[in-house]
């Protein structure tokens, strides 16, 4: 979470006895709210983990929506980042391919049909 942007200071207490403190999550893909889309990955990383009681685990995304937003971007000059994570990065043509990426940079812009998969004990937006 340091990376995420927050300061030691603002990291949620560690309990002494972990597992009586968390109990056995499951994970889920969830859609992205579209609030986020346009946003660093660390904004929605921040929102599972403050808001949701989740941790955000990595992306579900389609290579032609990464290419197509970041096409879009580029005219503004922000895109480049989601062109080095994408497909095209490795001369794959530009197809519809879904790939998961674990542990995203902070930095990784989010696109619209991107899915999240996050770790919780309940996830009520299902």
């Amino acid at each position: 979470m340091v990376a995420a942007g927050l300061s030691p200071s603002e990291l949620p207490p560690i309990k002494p006895n972990m597992d009586l403190a968390y109990p056995n999550s499951s994970i889920f893909l969830v859609d992205i709210p579209e609030v986020f889309f346009g946003c660093p990955f660390s904004s929605v990383f921040l929102h599972y983990c403050f808001k949701e009681n989740a941790v955000c685990v990595g992306l579900y995304r389609n290579s032609a929506s990464v290419i197509d937003y970041s096409t879009k971007g580029a005219n503004q000059n922000s895109g480049s980042e989601l062109i080095n994570e994408s497909a095209s990065a490795d001369n794959v043509p530009l197809s519809n391919t879904a790939y998961f990426v674990a542990n995203p940079s902070p930095t990784s812009i989010l696109v619209p049909g991107d899915k999240a998969y996050i770790l919780s004990s309940n996830f009520s937006r299902l």
